[in-house]
């Protein structure tokens, strides 16, 4: 199902999974966002959000923000309070639809799931 409908589902976590970086840091994904990952292929997604963890070590709260633009997106982070922490344009992807994900103290969730 290509719709944020079927994100709807998701209201809170019992199991926890990985997503081990590069340099060997990993994010912890809530059971929505594992399913994002694992159905619309987004382990990128996962990885640009990681990628940032080191310049935003001092952001607890984090908003990502996947806008996109036919076949193109943008990528933003926020803090909630209206500060800007990463933007980064996506020139290609074949992601389904917009989507946000929260990070919190390294935990990535689904909104539905807090």
């Amino acid at each position: 199902m290509l719709s944020t409908e079927v994100l709807n589902q998701f209201i809170g976590s019992e199991v926890y999974y990985e997503q081990v970086m590069v340099d060997g840091s990993k994010l912890i994904l809530t059971e929505g966002c594992h399913f994002v990952r694992e159905t619309y292929s987004a382990y990128w997604l996962f990885d640009l959000i990681g990628s940032y963890q080191y310049k935003l070590l001092e952001e607890p709260i984090q908003f990502w923000k996947l806008v996109k633009f036919k076949d193109e997106a943008q990528i933003t982070c926020d803090n909630g309070k209206g500060d800007i922490l990463a933007n980064q344009e996506i020139p290609f992807t074949d992601f389904p639809f917009d989507i946000t994900i929260w990070q919190i103290e390294g935990t990535c969730l689904l909104p539905g799931e807090y």
